[in-house]
């Protein structure tokens, strides 16, 4: 969580102020692909042990349908 009086910063002015190469660009770009796609793996599993879904719940309604009521 960024501090007090942090401020964000566009990606596109962090690659001409740091000069980052074409590869170094897309190694980031996968490793943030990489960790977007742990989140969306693990966020159906956290919602269901907080809403404490049946099995026969979620597979009726499916993940979607179940969280979103």
């Amino acid at each position: 969580m960024p501090g007090r009086g942090a401020k964000a910063v566009r990606w596109d002015d962090l690659v001409e102020e740091f000069g980052f190469s074409a590869a170094e660009r897309e190694e980031v770009d996968r490793g943030a692909a990489e960790m977007i796609a742990v989140v969306r793996a693990h966020r159906p599993a956290e919602v269901r042990k907080r809403q404490h879904p049946t099995q026969v719940q979620v597979a009726e309604f499916g993940d979607e349908q179940y969280v979103l009521g």
